[in-house]
């Protein structure tokens, strides 16, 4: 899975931004966004289209290449002015889903049951299509999970499978021109109910043909040790759609403020109880997020190459140490 935005896009873009676009890029306060930036200008001056580049790649080693596009990203959105932010956002503000509370980071999510919001993202994802020839895309609805005001996910689950439908069709579509199978995957909460509850119907867009995959997953803050992969495999049952759930790189055991916000990650015994109890529940795939390589914090070089190798063989992991960690939901409607 190659991802290509947050709110501003790392390829030149008409339907965004692209992540230089009208900002202060070149400030050193923010190096590594500095990095970002002149890496994008420099591949854009030599005329090096940095994504087809590595999708060959893939081909060529017997990796099935696709893309994810993060629906709904809220980085940083406690400064309004930060420059990961697109001009869509910060010229609408009122296209927010609750502002007239604003108590987190959350509430400065976009507002999915405007249509302009929609139509935005969607010409965007329209961009994945036309300038991207990939074997799949992602639609990452847990970048940030909270996609209404709240109280309004009945009406904002309508708004989503409509937009999924769509997603379905723009496949469709290319999948005629390219002479190819495109597959559709969304991250969805690790709950069945939970994602209903929260207007991502998953089990409805396996169900109705709009998906080829699902990928439960937690937000951020912990692993999911406990995600109910045999429920979901039980109601999309018939519909080809696999079921990977995903282990997120945090592993914390209280929610906040209890935890302290202390970091704590997954290392290789914790990922493998995990990931052979996904298996054991019938798991299609085990889904890795956020276990990027330069991450030294949370591991060496020989641990990530362990990481990237041995999840999901199953019959490599029963051989070695593995624990299993008590952790928590940490996304689920508001109000529950």
């Amino acid at each position: 899975f190659l991802s290509a935005n947050s709110q501003k896009t790392s390829f030149p873009s008409k339907a965004g931004d692209v992540i230089y676009k009208d900002t202060d890029w070149d400030n050193p306060d923010r190096p590594n966004f500095k990095k970002w930036c002149t890496a994008v200008i420099k591949l854009e001056e030599a005329g090096i289209d940095l994504y087809s580049t590595w999708i060959e790649l893939c081909r060529e080693i017997g990796v099935s290449p696709w893309m994810s596009m993060r629906m709904n990203d809220a980085h940083r959105v406690n400064d309004t002015n930060d420059p990961m932010h697109s001009s869509f956002y910060k010229n609408n503000l009122e296209f927010r889903r609750a502002m007239y509370r604003d108590q987190n980071g959350e509430d400065r999510q976009m507002n999915y049951l405007i249509k302009e919001d929609r139509d935005y993202h969607f010409n965007i994802l329209k961009e994945y299509f036309e300038k991207i020839y990939f074997d799949g895309i992602e639609l990452d609805w847990m970048r940030f999970g909270n996609h209404f005001p709240v109280g309004y996910e009945d009406t904002g689950r309508k708004a989503l499978n409509q937009l999924m439908k769509n997603t379905r069709a723009l496949a469709d579509e290319f999948e005629k021109l390219r002479g190819q199978k495109i597959e559709i995957a969304a991250r969805v909460p690790v709950k069945p109910e939970t994602a209903f509850d929260m207007g991502m119907d998953g089990v409805g867009w396996a169900l109705a043909g709009y998906v080829d995959c699902l990928v439960p997953s937690p937000f951020w803050h912990t692993s999911q040790e406990d995600i109910p992969v045999e429920r979901w495999k039980r109601q999309v049952a018939g519909t080809g759609c696999k079921i990977a759930p995903c282990l997120e790189i945090c592993l914390r055991q209280y929610a906040f403020p209890k935890c302290k916000n202390e970091i704590q990650m997954n290392n290789m015994e914790t990922i493998r109880g995990a990931a052979i109890s996904f298996i054991d529940r019938g798991a299609d795939a085990v889904y890795l997020f956020n276990y990027m390589d330069e991450q030294r914090f949370a591991y060496d070089n020989t641990t990530y190459h362990e990481i990237v190798t041995e999840t999901g063989d199953y019959n490599e992991m029963v051989k070695n140490r593995r624990r299993f960690i008590l952790t928590f939901n940490d996304r689920r409607p508001d109000g529950t």
